[in-house]
């Protein structure tokens, strides 16, 4: 009788722990994705040079042929500021906002402290700071929300 139980409470263990592995599993799969997300999203705010029409729309077509996430009837999670960095993307006037992402324009580099103003003088750079959500998305009705994956352009030079 001592055995039988034995084997119930191994069966137990190996079920908890198969459900542990799959659910690692699927996180890092989100985040790989997420991860992929905001480095695409970086490439083309440098490519195009800020983030401006070109690149929103360049931007929505990689996310389509990505197959990322679309937002539905839910409403972008973006703050209005993030490390001290200013809103650009969504705001109100870009009702048709698609995907969940978020990029950021700022003076200052939030990791150096690296400022836009050098003794009182515009020095010509900006950086652009995209937020990207992971989604875990288990049941059509409980969205779980995402863990935010941040990565920042180079500096971007304004000249003229």
């Amino acid at each position: 009788m001592r055995e039988s139980i034995g084997h119930i409470q191994l069966y137990n263990i190996i079920i908890v722990f198969f459900f542990l592995v799959m659910a690692i599993l699927a996180g890092t799969a989100a985040y790989n994705r997420t991860f992929k997300v905001s480095t695409r999203i970086v490439g083309v705010i440098e490519k195009y040079e800020g983030y401006n029409a070109l690149a929103r729309a360049q931007i929505e077509r990689d996310l389509t042929a990505m197959g990322y996430a679309t937002l539905g009837d839910r409403n972008p999670t973006c703050p209005n500021e993030w490390g001290g960095q200013s809103l650009v993307s969504p705001t109100q006037a870009t009702a048709d906002y698609t995907f969940n992402y978020c990029v950021y324009r700022g003076a200052t580099d939030m990791y150096t402290a690296d400022t836009h103003f050098y003794d009182g003088q515009d020095v010509g750079f900006k950086y652009y700071t995209v937020v990207t959500y992971s989604g875990f998305d288990i049941l059509p009705y409980w969205d779980m929300g995402g863990i935010p994956t941040v990565a920042r352009t180079n500096r971007i030079f304004c000249f003229g």
